[in-house]
């Protein structure tokens, strides 16, 4: 006999805004599950959520919306990507190949998500005078200090239509 697992629904209360058109009305066309690794207490965990589907009434793009505890394309939960990046290995069961994959990742991506933050405030004094320290010390100084960090920045990302959905195996030419 089969047992039921149960399915988190999400639903964002922030009102719709298409990141490709600045749309503000979309239609739910349907859901599809996501299956989510949690580690609590040290022990993983799948759960899966199930995200909604909307189309963009402007433009007619389809867009997954996703909690804050996601990151696109990943399979584990941004708590555990954010603990392994501050080198709280220990409060994650993972491979170390997935822990390799992961930093290689973040260090691929930060200059992009250092770029996405340094356009969106107001002042580009950043520019002028680079924040010290690591990547990692100068993404937090736009985003806090605090737990959930990463999650902040992805989500502005994705929320500008800037987050990059794919990388090329080969080089054309």
């Amino acid at each position: 006999m089969k047992t039921l697992k149960p399915v988190f629904f999400v639903r964002s209360l922030e009102p719709f805004c298409c990141p490709c058109c600045r749309g503000e009305k979309a239609t739910v066309i349907g859901s599809r599950n996501r299956k989510i690794i949690e580690t609590s207490e040290g022990n993983p965990q799948t759960k899966t959520i199930r995200i909604r589907r909307l189309k963009c009434e402007s433009c007619s793009r389809i867009h997954h919306e996703l909690p804050g505890s996601v990151i696109p394309y990943k399979r584990h939960a941004v708590k555990s990507v954010e603990a392994v990046l501050e080198g709280n290995i220990s409060l994650v069961i993972v491979e170390n190949s997935t822990i390799r994959r992961w930093v290689s990742w973040f260090d691929g991506l930060t200059c992009h998500l250092l770029g996405v933050l340094n356009t969106m405030t107001k002042d580009n004094t950043v520019e002028k005078t680079p924040f010290p320290g690591t990547r990692l010390q100068r993404l937090r100084q736009y985003v806090g200090e605090t737990t959930g960090w990463l999650s902040r920045v992805v989500h502005q990302a994705v929320k500008q239509n800037l987050w990059v959905q794919t990388r090329s195996a080969f080089s054309a030419g």
